[in-house]
């Protein structure tokens, strides 16, 4: 599904075999996409939606819409609603987390009335025949089935039995044809009576519940909404990844996904070699600082996200975030974890036992031990690519991570740091010097020990001490404040 970059209306539907997309329209004026698939929900999230409807999505041969994408589209707070097939199976997944449910189908499966996604799951034609149904739904049996007994047409046990018949029957072929092939209706006195009804009184139960969800959200557009709530970001980065490559990034009347971003970005291997070492040292420092609950003052975010807008050259409207795969919110969220960083490292010291105490004044410049990337370190040294500014922790932070953890610098490595130390006043063999950075020797602030230790720490990386960090994901979100991911589309596209 190839959604447009920029969203014609607030609300986004996916719909297919529940109801004819023309119907639907005269109902809810909709950014209308086929039924979802998984990352279906994240190439969307920054089009600028506000309100999605799940009615329809895939069963089989295609991977479902994920629980996760509808969690994370929430925590943006995009207002999610379910009904009908698989909306009302999601919905009541996830109805405790936020997720709204709409309709007699969401009803059943919340209540455990029904539980399997086969009550819902029918064979359907192609988008190019309106998602025409070639079978007929269990959920719509059962409520044809119920109304009979209702009715009195026949009895419960009746019911029953051509329910539990049609059950063992494979979706594609369920129908109400086939429903009266059941071997225990031949005998039933009252067949031709139940016959006649389940063929002229059925009920379609998928299609009621989706023009009462989508009147529902009609009634709602003539309202104002609440304000989003900035929910904390989860720290789980294997899946944080994943979700990162399903992205879509706009551009034009185009969309990338997260997963070209980082192809083009590879390109640049000087770049991807910094950054990796620059976000490692980071990740010990942002581990710290959740251990300690830390959070940078609202204050201080306004003054650094100015400063960093106007360094880099960044009006977050609508039109960029869309090009970067950002929402306002996660923008913002992202921009308070990157500066929580930026602050502990603007503190005098390392002051981890208590939340490091604020500066009355913030100076411009980095502080002495940050390190910057600038456009002038990528390989191609263009002038103007992107401004990426991500500075390196000092290596007193990282020394405090690994105290507060109990790790300490193995002696065979401390006796090699000492010793390439010493060699620095040593001449090599061909008449030069052996040099080291200035700063790997620089014992003014930092012990040996602690020299060691940190050199030795980054060298390993975070992953081998146990932290859940994902240089990939890391990346990509720098990528993405920065801008640089819609100026890599760019150059892609023009190049």
């Amino acid at each position: 599904m190839p959604p447009p970059s920029k969203s014609a209306h607030s609300t986004a539907v996916f719909l297919g075999p529940s109801l004819p997309i023309a119907a639907a329209e005269k109902i809810l004026p909709a950014d209308y996409f086929p039924p979802a698939a998984r990352g279906d929900i994240y190439r969307i999230v920054a089009s600028g939606v506000t309100t999605i409807v799940l009615v329809d999505g895939v069963f089989h041969g295609t991977q479902s819409v994920w629980q996760r994408e509808i969690l994370d589209a929430l925590g943006e707070g995009i207002e999610v609603f379910g009904a009908s097939s698989m909306g009302a199976l999601r919905a009541a997944e996830l109805n405790l987390f936020g997720m709204v449910g709409h309709g007699t189908i969401f009803e059943w499966y919340k209540d455990g009335l029904i539980d399997g996604d086969d009550e819902v799951a029918l064979l359907h034609g192609p988008k190019e025949l309106e998602f025409c149904a070639l079978s007929e739904p269990l959920v719509n049996i059962r409520r044809t089935l119920q109304n009979a007994v209702h009715e009195q047409c026949m009895t419960d046990d009746q019911a029953r039995q051509l329910l539990d018949y049609t059950k063992r029957t494979y979706y594609p072929e369920r129908s109400y044809r086939h429903l009266l092939t059941c071997p225990a209706l031949q005998s039933w006195p009252d067949r031709g009576d139940i016959e006649q009804y389940v063929l002229t009184r059925a009920i379609d139960q998928k299609t009621l519940d989706t023009i009462g969800v989508l009147r529902r959200c009609a009634e709602r557009q003539k309202v104002s909404k609440p304000a989003a709530v900035m929910l904390e970001e989860p720290r789980y980065d294997i899946w944080r990844l994943e979700r990162l490559c399903l992205t879509g990034f706009s551009c034009g009347s185009a969309i990338f996904s997260g997963s070209y971003v980082l192809c083009e970005a590879a390109k640049e291997p000087l770049l991807v070699a910094e950054m990796q070492a620059v976000l490692s040292g980071r990740a010990f420092v942002m581990d710290l600082a959740r251990r300690k609950q830390l959070s940078i003052p609202n204050h201080l975010l306004e003054f650094y996200t100015r400063r960093w807008e106007e360094t880099l050259d960044i009006t977050p409207g609508p039109d960029w975030l869309r090009a970067n795969g950002l929402t306002q919110l996660s923008y913002r969220r992202l921009l308070a974890q990157h500066f929580l960083i930026d602050w502990l490292v603007d503190q005098d010291a390392g002051c981890w036992g208590q939340p490091p105490r604020e500066r009355r004044e913030i100076v411009e410049q980095p502080a002495s031990g940050c390190m910057v990337i600038s456009p002038e370190s990528t390989p191609k040294g263009d002038a103007d690519p992107t401004g990426l500014v991500v500075r390196m922790p000092q290596r007193r932070l990282l020394a405090d991570w690994a105290r507060e953890s109990c790790i300490s610098c193995p002696s065979d490595v401390l006796e090699k740091y000492i010793g390439r130390c010493e060699s620095a006043t040593v001449s090599a063999g061909d008449g030069e010097r052996f040099q080291i950075t200035s700063d790997e020797i620089d014992a003014s602030d930092d012990s040996p020990a602690d020299c060691a230790l940190t050199e030795w720490m980054m060298e390993k990386g975070p992953r081998h001490y146990g932290l859940d960090w994902c240089f990939e994901s890391s990346f990509l979100e720098e990528l993405q404040i920065t801008g640089l991911a819609a100026k890599l589309i760019a150059k892609a596209r023009n190049g």
